[in-house]
């Protein structure tokens, strides 16, 4: 979308907030979608026993009031309800790929000869790519519409957002804006907890990386803990907190030396701003535990192998979306371990590439 400056169809990309997710949904619907995509009868009517058979008591004034049976909704922790919820999104998907199939909502193709996306779906976070035009935003209002209506889950449209690309003019954007009722932003800041998008101060863009390690050590500070509860946290959770960013982006230095200071002031009891004498270096502390370090995880390290990772199963698996995406995008003749970033590329493209680069040069050296 970046890339439509000036030729092209104008597009819109939504993202949809929905309200109260699990509450409103609808036992009709989730029962009817199970059956749609052919669960077997005795199955479907089990897991309704299991939903529809619970009852609430609340407490006012300090008395338990008595049971009552609610007639929709899910319990938020029940081990079952986040794949219900699963379903319902299947019905929504149902629609837009009818309105797909039928061309009459049109997604947005990533480059030329690759697979049109007109939705991402995780959960209830859902982005939606459509022609800014009335017509597909109209469909989309509709569609919507027909969800809440069947479903019983609400679009929070104080919270989602509609942006486009740059080849729409203003008062497209207003009125594609209008018929959605969505507020109209530049771009959409992060979706999944990651950032959209990552222009040239990526110091800045992953600020917030660092300041959630910060607020989270600085919780676990006020509390008397041994050494190895320190050490413990910060394996089990501390560290844990950037694997998901760290397997999509090639991290900054700069942030990573920040992380790991924070860390390892933690770790030798620092409270607040006073220094503690660090018996060990940073390199020493990094190294296993059999080699007479601490085993604590380098961070850099960690980075290029999470996206190593990513990498082997874009290889790996040619026929998900993302892989033939990246393929038609920057290596259309030859695979992505010979491939390149190209021009233009994102920032993730860029990280891809950087540990296949990394092999390379090790290869060449032997």
């Amino acid at each position: 979308m970046k890339s439509r400056s000036q030729k092209g169809t104008g597009m819109f990309a939504a993202k949809i907030d929905m309200a109260k997710a699990y509450d409103c949904v609808e036992w009709h619907f989730i029962e009817g979608v199970m059956v749609r995509m052919g669960f077997d009868r005795r199955w479907v009517d089990l897991i309704m026993n299991c939903v529809s058979t619970v009852s609430y008591s609340v407490l006012v004034n300090g008395h338990q009031s008595e049971a009552f049976i609610p007639t929709r909704g899910l319990r938020q922790g029940d081990p079952l309800s986040p794949y219900l919820f699963l379903l319902c999104a299947e019905g929504l998907l149902a629609i837009t790929k009818a309105a797909v199939r039928d061309k009459r909502m049109h997604g947005l193709k990533p480059a030329q000869g690759a697979l049109t996306v007109s939705h991402l779906f995780f959960a209830d976070d859902s982005v939606f790519f459509g022609r800014a035009t009335e017509q597909e935003s109209g469909l989309l209002k509709q569609i919507l519409q027909l969800y809440e209506k069947e479903s019983g889950k609400l679009v929070n449209f104080q919270k989602s957002a509609v942006s486009f690309s740059g080849n729409v003019r203003m008062h497209q954007k207003l009125m594609v804006s209008g018929t959605l009722q969505m507020t109209m932003v530049e771009k959409h800041e992060k979706y999944l907890g990651l950032p959209t998008v990552v222009g040239r101060s990526k110091k800045e863009i992953f600020n917030g990386l660092k300041d959630r390690i910060r607020k989270k050590l600085k919780e676990w500070k006020e509390k008397t803990l041994s050494v190895a509860g320190r050490e413990t946290l910060i394996r089990s959770v501390a560290q844990d907190q950037l694997t998901f960013a760290m397997s999509i982006f090639r991290i900054p230095a700069a942030i990573i030396n920040k992380v790991h200071s924070l860390i390892m002031n933690f770790y030798w009891g620092q409270k607040g701003s006073e220094k503690r004498i660090q018996w060990l270096s940073r390199e020493e502390m990094l190294l296993p535990k059999e080699e007479g370090g601490l085993g604590l995880r380098d961070l850099e390290g960690f980075n290029t192998a999470m996206l190593a990772k990513q990498v082997w199963r874009l290889h790996q698996r040619p026929s998900s979306l993302v892989a033939k995406i990246m393929k038609a995008k920057y290596y259309k003749n030859t695979s992505i371990l010979e491939g390149n970033i190209g021009y233009r590329p994102t920032s993730s493209d860029e990280a891809s590439v950087a540990p296949m680069n990394s092999s390379a040069t090790a290869s060449g050296g032997e």
